[in-house]
């Protein structure tokens, strides 16, 4: 395997030291190479340098120089056509290799046979950069260079994949066949490579960082200018010129290119607002890249709307935007784009378990376990790490934080399909991913269970175990602090205490993390010495889903008959901690008739669990919460009130699944409650001047959103424990810390799920007077 290395240059004697030291040093490895130098006409010593370079290296260098200048592109041509090597390698001048590149690069091809055309490559920025940039270097699109070429088209014709030639090495025999050159001009690689990858019948990816890019003053990435802004466009018209010869525009594939060239304008928009001219110069630009929109638009006969999607990405926001200013003619938008710009510049779309979450399933690691619909179809449970695209020495922490890394990239250019229309998602300031901080972290890795409940997935049917080593993963989290900041260990999957390390990792986690509650989910069918004892020892709360109020319910949710086990088991548990104990009844199709709901409550009172805390849950396959489970949800709700139980409260599931008719047929469900009597568990807002919210998160927000209750309440601030959240607002309420309840007298509303048992805790140490907590329902 022989790769060439093409190397354009024009007057780079200072920078092209380090470029021409990294083709020294490439590691020996069952490969052949040769490095093309190519001057451009310069007019320092760049040729000089490349020429005494090649004196020293002439078994496998050689240096050309033009007649003319000629440009980048045509200068490649160049290298390209006196090449003789299989690979090709695009290396800028001021830019260098990693010292194991081309090893890496052989043994990857080998690997795969060589059926790969292109392989693409990470990269880093080179710490000798002079101009410093926040942002991390590297690519975001190296799984997308793994989908089927149908899938890789659409997001590279979108501009959701890296568009830089620089970051692939591709066959030489691919380009002859199909006689693919760069073109004269500014952004030559972006329609060359689409043209590529349009002609390759494999692309493959390495995700390593085999390229150093210097982050210079005056590159083309760092610059802006009319040619800049016209040849991009160029590029774009040429890839749509290029699909209709090859009649493969289609309406979906139009979609994607329409996505792309608003992405393009977006980026555009930020480019001039980021330079350094006079005001009438970014105009100038502004109107400039307005009428090449307008022309791409009419020349690929795009529709001037665009469909813009919920959680709509940073750069549709920016483009709808600018536009708008755009139609109204105006003589100038500097100023408001400029105020625009800097109120969202440090702004984008995250949610907190993207920033703070991990979640270990036995062969993937996940950043959520949320659950949401679009058009009919579940969404959620977002893969960071998959057996099935990545290696099990992939399961590190370096790996977790570059994936975590990569889709905050997705989301916010709009290819992290799996994240669209998430509820969940926040457009607001975020801490950067730069280092790995975990404060919720979920041990599902073992799908061993004693169960088959109805509701639940399928991944917790099989028996797995993990195939990385979950101990050693942990300590190696452990040792590098990001840890350090955990508020929640969870422990679920199937049932946790069957596991041969749960003893030992649990008990491992209550020495070095003494403040917090770990929480356990278990079926409680058998009884465990070591939750008892971490109960007694305030360590851990516990929950148990119940689902039933008798035997035969219980086996057809549970698939289990060991219904009496479960309940004397909890009984045995409540005498430990109570408080600490949340069960939990998911409403189901099966188990939400009244006098099901009242067995149940009758199993309570007669196993005394009263002093527990209940959870009134959904069935999280179901897109939207009916109005007969809605009646099912009341009738548990005051039940439960009835017997004088701890706390009830319905969690987020239930809450994200109410669906806007409920809203429309309020005074439809009260009537049919009050023919029930169950009308009297109800929370009716007449009866409050004011509340206070202790809860400053997504419970929080389903509730302002969905609930009757507080469309005619006042709200007088919110509460929450977060040192980071106290002080700011939320939904336009100052967010305070618990011990600013002591000078009020309003009455509260906790709007929380599984942190219920610590804030019930905090408010009894509080010593706040207990009439003021609103126990009545909210819907």
């Amino acid at each position: 395997m022989k790769f060439s290395i093409i190397v354009p240059a024009y007057n780079m004697e200072k920078h092209i030291g380090s470029c021409l030291a990294s083709l020294v040093s490439q590691q020996p490895g069952v490969y052949e190479k040769e490095v093309i130098l190519v001057d451009d006409c310069s007019t320092d010593f760049t040729y000089q340098l490349m020429s005494a370079f090649v004196d020293n290296n002439k078994e496998w260098a050689k240096v050309l120089k033009n007649k003319e200048n000629i440009g980048l592109g045509l200068t490649r041509n160049i290298g390209i056509e006196n090449a003789s090597g299989e690979w090709l390698l695009f290396l800028d001048s001021d830019d260098a290799l990693s010292n194991n590149a081309l090893k890496e690069l052989s043994e990857y091809i080998n690997s795969k046979n060589n059926s790969v055309d292109i392989v693409g490559y990470n990269w880093e920025y080179n710490l000798s950069s002079n101009v410093k940039t926040e942002k991390y270097g590297g690519r975001w699109d190296i799984r997308s260079l793994l989908k089927n070429k149908d899938e890789l088209i659409k997001e590279y014709i979108s501009l959701g994949m890296d568009s830089s030639v620089i970051y692939s090495a591709m066959k030489k025999e691919m380009l002859d066949a199909h006689k693919l050159r760069f073109r004269d001009g500014l952004h030559e690689d972006v329609d060359f490579l689409f043209m590529a990858y349009f002609n390759a019948n494999k692309s493959g990816a390495l995700d390593l960082p085999l390229y150093f890019k210097n982050n210079r003053e005056g590159s083309i990435v760092n610059s802006i200018s009319a040619n800049h802004i016209k040849s991009f466009f160029g590029a774009l018209k040429n890839i749509y010129i290029f699909l209709n010869e090859k009649e493969a525009f289609n309406e979906e594939l139009m979609r994607y290119y329409h996505r792309g060239v608003l992405r393009l304008l977006a980026t555009e928009v930020r480019y001039i607002w980021q330079g350094q001219g006079t005001r009438d110069w970014a105009d100038g630009l502004y109107f400039l890249l307005y009428s090449e929109y307008i022309s791409l638009l009419q020349y690929c006969k795009l529709p001037s709307s665009y469909i813009r999607p919920t959680n709509e990405p940073k750069y549709i926001m920016i483009a709808s935007y600018y536009l708008n200013l755009m139609a109204n003619k105006p003589k100038s938008i500097c100023k408001d784009i400029e105020k625009y710009l800097e109120d969202i510049k440090d702004k984008s779309w995250s949610c907190y378990d993207l920033h703070r979450s991990v979640f270990l399933t036995p062969d993937e690691i996940r950043t959520c376990c949320k659950r949401f619909f679009i058009d009919n179809k579940m969404k959620g449970d977002v893969v960071l790490i998959d057996k099935n695209k990545d290696d099990k020495d992939a399961f590190t922490p370096a790996k977790i934080l570059s994936e975590k890394k990569s889709l905050h990239v997705r989301i916010n250019t709009g290819m992290a399909d799996e994240c669209v229309g998430c509820p969940y998602l926040f457009f607001k300031k975020w801490e950067p991913l730069n280092k790995l901080k975990i404060e919720y972290i979920s041990l599902e890795y073992s799908t061993v269970c004693n169960m088959r409940c109805s509701y639940c997935s399928e991944i917790f049917f099989g028996g797995k175990k993990a195939i990385y080593n979950v101990e050693s993963l942990l300590k190696q989290l452990f040792s590098q602090g990001s840890l350090q900041g955990c508020k929640t260990f969870m422990w679920g999957g199937g049932e946790p205490t069957l596991d041969k390390l749960f003893n030992k990792l649990i008990t491992f986690m209550s020495l070095k993390f003494p403040d917090i509650k770990q929480r356990v989910f278990t079926n409680a069918t058998i009884f465990s010495d070591v939750i008892c004892k971490l109960l007694t020892e305030d360590k851990i709360i516990s929950i148990t889903s119940i689902d039933a109020g008798n035997e035969e319910t219980f086996y057809k949710i549970r698939k289990h008959k060991g219904f009496k086990d479960v309940l004397n088991n909890l009984k045995a548990y409540s005498l430990s901690n109570a408080r600490n104990m949340i069960i939990k009844y998911i409403i189901t199709e099966q188990n939400g008739s009244l006098e099901e709901l009242r067995s149940f409550a009758h199993c309570v009172r007669e196993y005394s669990l009263e002093h527990c805390n209940f959870q009134i849950s959904y069935d999280f396959k179901k897109e939207s919460v009916g109005l007969n489970s809605l009646i099912s949800a009341v009738a548990l709700y005051t039940y439960l009130s009835d017997i004088n139980v701890n706390y009830v409260f319905y969690d987020d599931l239930f809450w994200q699944r109410i669906s806007e008719k409920i809203s429309s047929s309020y005074n439809d469900i009260t009537g049919k409650l009050q023919e029930l009597d169950l009308l009297r568990s109800l929370a009716i807002n007449k009866r409050y001047k004011s509340v206070v919210v202790w809860g400053a998160g997504i419970q929080a927000k389903f509730l302002l959103e969905k609930s009757m209750f507080f469309k005619g309440v006042k709200i007088e601030c919110f509460v929450d424990n977060s040192v980071e959240k106290i002080g700011s607002e939320f939904y336009g309420h100052k967010i305070v810390s618990p011990d600013a309840l002591l000078a009020s007298d309003s009455a509260i509303l906790i709007a929380a799920v599984q942190n219920v048992p610590n804030i019930l805790n905090n408010y009894n140490k509080l010593g706040i007077d207990k009439s003021r907590l609103i126990k009545g329902l909210v819907i």
